[in-house]
């Protein structure tokens, strides 16, 4: 998504802010909202950036972010305040919560997809609460408002995360996820170690007693860094999730 700078070159005429928001056009940009006086416009020109622009509200939890990474945790629960409460005692790097979504930093303690799965079982079984959820994946601020327009999508068609919406991906390649799987795809290749321990899982059709023979490491070593991957990049190195991810790194 172009940035406030970039689309100020396109529109000169372009505000950061504006006192009378009901004469404006209101677009949102990767870093900011950006204003511009309708008057100024042509009718061409107003169809064509509402029609570029996403009119779903971005949240405002995304601006001014400081550098790191985060992710997105997206729910839908009738009782969301009180799911909030629970969730905000259990995952100390919740960063922001806005309305059914939560942005988590990312931390060496995050949890890994399968630890978040068992809590919200047990939520689900010793509250009696009744949610749907799904976990993003981390990215950096800049990415986050795309990011978010995709996951929402995808947390609308019933999935729980990206492994979940990848095996579709699998079976129709049609299906447009471009910058969620590119971005996960750019941040593996840049890991030389979890290219190879994926790598090593495949070979072994993810038996983690040959893939740590072929690494020459001990068991126990192969699944304290495997828990290492899983939280670092939010996916799951099961027999699915390694068939994903080592299809992913071969594009």
């Amino acid at each position: 998504m172009i940035t406030y700078e970039q689309f100020k070159k396109i529109f000169p005429q372009t505000m950061e802010t504006s006192d009378e928001e009901s004469k404006c056009l209101k677009l949102q940009l990767a870093d900011s909202f950006a204003y511009l006086d309708i008057n100024i416009l042509s009718s061409r020109e107003r169809e064509l950036l509402t029609t570029i622009f996403p009119s779903k509200p971005i949240p405002d939890i995304f601006s001014n972010l400081p550098l790191g990474y985060y992710r997105i945790l997206y729910f839908k629960a009738d009782s969301i305040n009180e799911l909030s409460e629970i969730l905000r005692s259990l995952v100390p790097d919740i960063f922001r919560q806005e309305k059914n979504i939560y942005l988590e930093e990312y931390t060496a303690e995050n949890l890994s997809m399968s630890e978040y799965e068992e809590i919200f079982e047990a939520i689900k079984n010793d509250f009696g609460l009744d949610f749907t959820y799904y976990i993003g994946n981390f990215s950096q601020p800049k990415d986050l408002p795309d990011i978010y327009l995709k996951e929402s999508e995808i947390f609308g068609k019933g999935y729980e995360n990206i492994q979940d919406f990848a095996v579709t991906l699998l079976r129709n390649p049609l299906i447009e996820n471009n910058l969620i799987m590119a971005n996960l795809d750019f941040r593996l290749n840049q890991d030389g170690e979890v290219k190879e321990i994926i790598s090593a899982l495949y070979q072994s059709k993810a038996n983690q007693n040959q893939a740590a023979k072929s690494l020459f490491i001990h068991r126990n070593t192969l699944l304290q860094k495997i828990k290492k991957i899983e939280r670092k990049y939010g996916i799951k190195l099961d027999a699915t999730g390694v068939v994903i991810y080592q299809a992913l790194l071969n594009n």
